[in-house]
Order: C-alpha cells, then structure tokens, then sequence
C-alpha cells in the first residue's frame, strides 16, 4: 500500500510537471504570435523578453496544489524523503 501510494504521488507530480510545461509553452508562445501576427513590434519584443516571467509565476502556481497533494500522499505513505528528492530529480532536468 506504501508503494502504491507514493507511485500515484510521482504519477501525480510527473503530469503535473508536464501540464505546466506545456501550459508554459502555450501561453508563452500563442501570445508571441498572436502580438507578432497582429503587428505589435514594441510588444512583441517586450513580450518576448519579459514575458516568460509572469507566465512561470502563473504555472508555478497552477502547478502547486499537484505538489501538496503528492506531498500529502507521500506522507500518507511515510515516503516524504524519497517523494522530495523525485521532485528534485524532476526539477533538475
């Protein structure tokens, strides 16, 4: 049962990991095209070097609720240890 808890925390961490890359990728880069498509040069180039700022602020926020809860379940499980260093792992790539 401690095995099946902490592998549905990883799963949980991993999709959620991969969720908020690809919501990076979406928000970042259809609002560059859609400013580059429209003719907006001033804010495109603003968009693009400023813009993945805010972006990785709102991920990381969609992101966190994935993480408590596979927090919760690698406590449930007694695997807090082992749950922080996958995270870790994760966030090094």
């Amino acid at each position: 049962m401690r095995q099946a808890l902490y592998g549905l925390a990883i799963i949980i961490a991993g999709l959620a990991e991969l969720a908020s890359t690809l919501i990076y990728l979406a928000a970042w880069g259809g609002i560059l095209v859609y400013l580059f498509l429209g003719g907006y040069v001033l804010w495109t180039a603003l968009w693009f070097i400023f813009g993945p700022l805010p972006v990785a602020i709102g991920v990381s926020l969609l992101r966190l609720p994935f993480i408590l809860l596979g927090y919760l379940l690698a406590a449930l499980a007694g695997m807090t240890g082992e749950y922080s260093a996958a995270l870790e792992q994760m966030n090094d790539r």
